[in-house]
């Protein structure tokens, strides 16, 4: 239906909604338990034509879609969803289907506690009478990130701390448990939290299975590390875990003079005295070096406890587990 504007001093006509032909619109990727409601009562409804032939109608539609999910950077992730629209029988009448959407619908128009619109766009498909609905949104992450994610980091952060605790408290095992039980407590909330088919995985579960097998490499370190520390000093010492001590000693600047505090014989600390002159003098003499380095091994490693060994364990295990947490999140991504 066409007129010119100028003959006939008429820019558009109205019809009603019951008086004109219109396009019967279906969703070609709904959601399989859902189905398409359209308004039923439309009577009020009207359907403009302007001089060229153009016609102008809102159409009034709810239904429920699928969307494929990347959950890969949870809870601070954007999704896209495309609403795939073509028009019943589009092949019998000769149409041409042009798609406006509201400029006005902004993301503060579609108000939702846990997403919020960032993009909108349509799009034509190749063949004749369909087209897509693309939009994007944004996941307001303020409530996984206060209720969820912030405690994670807590007790992943507090874990290191059991080898601190004093070992006669008897506190330790409990601890490294409670902190091992409180993991895998929040990877259940979190895993309620998202799809079951998420594909890839998310990192956030990722980095919670990574600390969740740290604590339990923890609590065997410190079931292991009590044993050592209620080990009696009886018997031959291995000379590796008295090169163990001394390294740590040298490591944490502790100074290697213990022996004088417990009162020990002067004949370590006599030794202590020549390996240091030794060094100042850059003595090159291997054999003779070789020999005094063992002697003096022997006396020292008199001095040194299993329980020296138990607290040399509480310093590496403490600082290497700190930093393996902090540079967990960076190798999961």
């Amino acid at each position: 239906m066409k007129w010119t504007q100028e003959e006939h001093n008429i820019t558009d006509v109205t019809f009603g909604w019951l008086d004109v032909w219109k396009p019967v619109l279906r969703v070609d990727n709904p959601h399989a338990d859902s189905s398409n409601r359209q308004a039923t009562d439309r009577s009020f409804d009207s359907v403009i034509y302007n001089s060229t032939g153009s016609a102008w109608f809102d159409e009034m539609m709810v239904t429920r879609t699928t969307c494929d999910l990347d959950m890969t950077y949870y809870p601070f992730d954007i999704q896209t969803c495309i609403i795939k629209l073509s028009v019943v029988g589009a092949s019998k009448f000769p149409f041409k289907l042009n798609i406006h959407l509201n400029e006005d619908l902004s993301s503060s128009d579609a108000k939702h506690g846990s997403w919020k619109l960032v993009y909108k766009n349509t799009t034509t498909a190749l063949f004749k009478g369909s087209f897509e609905i693309k939009l994007k949104f944004e996941r307001r992450p303020l409530f996984i990130l206060l209720n969820i994610l912030l405690p994670i980091i807590v007790l992943a952060l507090l874990t290191p701390t059991v080898f601190i605790l004093p070992k006669k408290s008897g506190e330790r095992v409990g601890f490294s448990i409670t902190m091992l039980l409180a993991i895998s407590v929040y990877m259940t909330i979190v895993s309620d939290h998202l799809p079951q088919n998420s594909e890839p995985m998310p990192l956030i579960l990722i980095m919670m299975f990574i600390w969740y097998i740290m604590d339990a490499i923890i609590v065997f370190i410190v079931i292991i590390n009590l044993r050592i520390n209620t080990m009696k000093n009886k018997g031959h010492f291995p000379n590796c875990l008295f090169k163990f001590v001394r390294l740590t000693r040298k490591v944490f600047r502790r100074k290697e003079t213990r022996s004088t505090e417990t009162g020990s014989s002067e004949e370590t600390q006599k030794c202590i005295n020549k390996e240091k002159a030794r060094d100042n003098k850059n003595v090159n003499q291997k054999g003779l070096r070789g020999q005094d380095e063992n002697e003096c091994n022997h006396e020292v490693s008199k001095n040194v406890t299993w329980q020296d060994v138990s607290h040399c364990i509480d310093r590496w295990c403490f600082v290497l587990v700190i930093l393996l947490r902090l540079h967990c999140p960076s190798y999961s991504l």
